[in-house]
């Protein structure tokens, strides 16, 4: 059978549950969640070396691996390579991605240094501007990165799962997140909350939470790109992909 991109999804206004996602992705990985623990792990080690150019490709395999989990097939390490098959277009989501995190980057600079600059001054009415301004560059800053983890993510599914080229993955992706903005923009702060109380905890339990956060992530993608529910799916053998997607 020959292969064809299927038709891109609609972007959905999704009721997105900041909490409850990432208990969803933890159920919906069930027996695979040490393995998908162990793929996402090498992967983001992998990712770690260069982020610019390996975390978009990287992400394309753990997406890769989550679509096999939906369609109730059994994956392995090698599926996170997979990834690299779609290496032209995910490294330019990536980057498109970055340019956008780019841009708060900037405004938390803006905002830090400019903050710093005002309490230098000595005077506590500078001195509220200044604290103000740096409170905001943070704010900004973690905003614009939990929303890039978010826009990386839907971009490389729909790369993988819908064979969009990269730059209109971007723009889909981008759309997603836009619509659903407030409700992403919790479960960012969610996840970052839940990563950082495990680091605290001894580091390892915020480690050992990576796939439930990937897959709370892949959760709200299901459920704005083609308003999924999320059961655990039974496990099979032997994936087949027709006409760009796992079946």
């Amino acid at each position: 059978m020959s292969s064809m991109p299927a038709q891109p999804p609609s972007v959905m206004k999704a009721k997105i549950e900041p909490l409850n996602c990432y208990f969803q992705g933890k159920d919906f990985l069930g027996s695979e969640y040490w393995s998908f623990w162990g793929v996402s792990f090498l992967g983001l080690l992998i990712a770690g070396a260069v982020p610019v150019i390996l975390l978009a490709p990287i992400y394309c395999g753990l997406v890769t691996c989550l679509l096999l989990r939906a369609k109730g097939h059994k994956f392995d390490i090698n599926k996170l390579f997979d990834g690299f098959q779609y290496f032209g277009d995910a490294l330019i989501a990536g980057l498109m991605w970055f340019l956008f995190s780019l841009v708060f980057a900037v405004i938390f600079l803006v905002g830090l240094l400019g903050g710093m600059l005002m309490i230098s001054i000595g005077e506590p009415l500078p001195a509220i501007i200044g604290a103000f301004m740096i409170a905001m560059g943070y704010g900004t800053l973690i905003v614009g990165s939990g929303l890039m983890t978010f826009g990386l993510l839907f971009s490389a599914g729909l790369i993988v799962e819908y064979q969009m080229k990269g730059f209109d993955a971007f723009k889909l992706a981008l759309s997603g997140v836009m619509t659903n903005f407030w409700g992403l923009l919790l479960a960012s702060l969610v996840g970052s909350l839940i990563y950082l109380l495990g680091i605290m905890l001894c580091i390892i339990p915020g480690i050992l939470a990576i796939p439930m956060i990937i897959a709370g992530h892949f959760m709200c993608y299901r459920k704005i790109f083609y308003g999924r529910t999320n059961p655990v799916p039974p496990v099979k053998q032997g994936p087949q992909v027709v006409y760009g997607q796992y079946k």
